[in-house]
């Protein structure tokens, strides 16, 4: 697979922070009850241009941080500040933070099944704006073109993957949150994704990505943060120099005390 390996050539559009997060603390229980947040104490920032990657095992926390910076109503308690640019948008209802410039792509793409493509693409959008952009969707994503008219449920799991993108770059975010794009997705269209998120960076956009396939992400990203049990465990400033071996990466989740024994977990990633 060619993946992302023009990275280094793309001019860093980074000045100052464009999503700022501070101290988010996140959990799917109330506070009365015994078990601790999901989320801690985190604070990371990613600016213009700039795409970092989430990495965690499973259960780190990593889809509730982008989960809580969205106020998802699924979670309980959610404290902390979230900044877009000097916009504090941390308390305001989702669909207020997605109108300001935020957008999440869940792992289910988050599509309306009974729905066509087009129609996908419309929904929630002002009138007068969404041919243009649906012009612009279908130059990014040209497989969508072909099924314009076809209900998104018969669309294959990749095409799903782009539909649900391009719902959410249909309002010219600022911000992509993406969790787990590559799930599920064959070869050729994963390499899609990646020069979709390489031409992002390239347009000014922010990207913070959770994603389970550690080496793609650590190809794309100008910096890494990993989270351990809900918290920052260290960050990685130049992903493009790490040792992406079985060992390596067992060397980037694990202490020492564990890497020997989890080199076969770590080659899964």
């Amino acid at each position: 697979m060619k993946l992302c390996n023009n990275r280094s050539s793309i001019s860093n559009q980074s000045s100052r922070p464009l999503l700022i997060v501070e101290h988010l603390t996140a959990g799917y229980t109330s506070t009365k009850d015994a078990h601790p947040p999901t989320v801690q104490d985190v604070s990371l920032t990613v600016a213009a241009g700039e795409l970092v990657a989430l990495l965690g095992l499973n259960g780190a926390g990593k889809s509730t941080v982008l989960k809580a910076i969205m106020r998802q109503p699924q979670l309980a308690q959610i404290t902390g500040v979230v900044r877009l640019g000097d916009t504090v948008v941390s308390g305001l209802p989702t669909h207020r933070i997605c109108q300001l410039g935020i957008a999440f792509v869940p792992q289910s793409g988050e599509v309306f099944p009974s729905l066509s493509v087009r129609e996908n693409l419309s929904v929630g959008n002002p009138r007068h704006m969404v041919r243009q952009q649906e012009q612009h969707m279908f130059t990014l994503f040209p497989s969508l073109k072909e099924h314009v008219g076809q209900l998104a449920s018969t669309l294959s799991g990749g095409e799903r993957k782009m539909l649900g993108l391009a719902r959410a770059l249909m309002k010219s975010p600022r911000v992509l949150l993406l969790d787990e794009p590559s799930s599920g997705l064959a070869e050729s269209v994963l390499q899609e994704v990646c020069d979709l998120l390489l031409h992002l960076k390239r347009e000014g956009m922010a990207v913070l990505l959770v994603e389970q396939k550690v080496r793609i992400a650590l190809q794309l990203a100008e910096r890494a943060i990993i989270l351990k049990r809900g918290s920052i465990d260290h960050q990685i400033e130049d992903p493009m120099t790490q040792d992406t071996s079985t060992q390596g990466l067992s060397r980037l989740f694990f202490s020492p005390s564990e890497s020997s024994t989890q080199e076969v977990r770590a080659s899964n990633y």
